[in-house]
């Protein structure tokens, strides 16, 4: 069985899935704020969301370092066995200091509706013989949730490279990744879920 962390090595890899091709992340998203919200003077609220978002990234993140100084025996491995026991035993020290953790913590309600947005616009103009190429490739998706570490044997779906440059660029060790139609940001190092979007991919195309 491959390991997470070769997995995770393939994303910065060209691998072609029907149209969907997996390329290096760029920078910053093209997004501006909440439909139907009125902006303040002087102020741009996409901007704001996104300034909101890449601070509780941050805080999580904290969290994250808070949990590794608790844990000297972390070691750089190739080993698949060494790597999952540490990937668990740093999800279980991130879950401790997170326990009240619920979906939409990171992603936000100023940001979610952002993402749902570009994310809704993309899928719409992509064929439909792309789009279920997309689905097919995890046909029987597991219900994601906030601090569950990611199923060893599900897919990760490979996440197309036009959408990826629309979004927010993450830092290095969190990730965006579809588990069936449902958004969620990955800990690629503790291998856990941070936060979900439920339907982030509509169930069928917008009218």
């Amino acid at each position: 069985m491959i390991s997470h962390a070769v997995v995770m090595g393939m994303v910065s890899v060209a691998v072609a899935i029907s149209g969907f091709v997996v390329m290096p992340r760029v920078a910053r998203v093209q997004v501006a704020g909440a439909q139907g919200e009125a902006a303040k003077p002087g102020v741009n609220p996409r901007a704001e969301a996104v300034n909101a978002f890449n601070k509780r990234v941050g805080d999580y993140l904290d969290v994250r370092k808070k949990a590794e100084s608790g844990m000297p025996g972390l070691t750089e491995t190739d080993d698949p066995a060494k790597i999952a026991s540490q990937e668990k035993a740093l999800s279980d020290a991130v879950k401790k200091l997170r326990m009240r953790a619920k979906a939409g913590d990171v992603f936000g309600t100023d940001m979610t509706p952002l993402i749902v947005e570009i994310v809704r616009a993309d899928w719409t103009r992509r064929p439909a013989v792309d789009r279920a190429a997309f689905l097919e490739g995890m046909p029987n998706p597991f219900v994601p949730t906030v601090n569950m570490r990611y199923p060893v044997g599900q897919p990760l779906m490979t996440f197309p490279p036009t959408l990826l440059k629309k979004l927010q660029q993450l830092p290095e060790d969190l990730e965006y990744r579809f588990v069936g139609r449902d958004l969620i940001l990955r800990d690629v190092k503790a291998n856990m879920i941070v936060d979900v979007i439920r339907h982030a991919i509509p169930s069928s195309r917008p009218s």
